[in-house]
């Protein structure tokens, strides 16, 4: 399997201009209907795959396949970014956890 998506996300992540907060406060409105898309979306993960006491915020990767793994190189670099964002955050990217279950798309 190819690290190109993971790079991608990773870059993305990083090509943000965290610095603007007049920007960011400029479009609070946008902000808030992603973030309820993100919510009503990850509900539908969380449904369909029993991980309900999870949601909001819960790995969605490895309820799907408990094998998907980041590249090294690629969770390095995530954890230095999140370690410059959010020191504690970036203690939840310890490894896999074995999850059971089967692969399926939401509703």
């Amino acid at each position: 399997m190819s690290n190109a998506p993971a790079c991608t996300v990773l870059h993305r992540l990083k090509a943000i201009d965290r610095a603007d907060n007049v920007a960011a406060f400029q479009h609070t409105h946008s902000r808030a209907l992603l973030m309820r898309e993100y919510l009503r979306r990850a509900a539908l993960w969380a449904q369909a795959h029993g991980a309900e006491q999870s949601w909001p915020f819960f790995d969605i990767a490895e309820r799907v396949d408990g094998n998907i793994t980041t590249p090294p190189d690629v969770t390095e670099d995530l954890k230095r970014l999140l370690m410059d964002l959010a020191p504690l955050a970036a203690n939840h990217l310890q490894g896999s956890r074995p999850v059971g279950g089967t692969a399926r798309s939401p509703p």
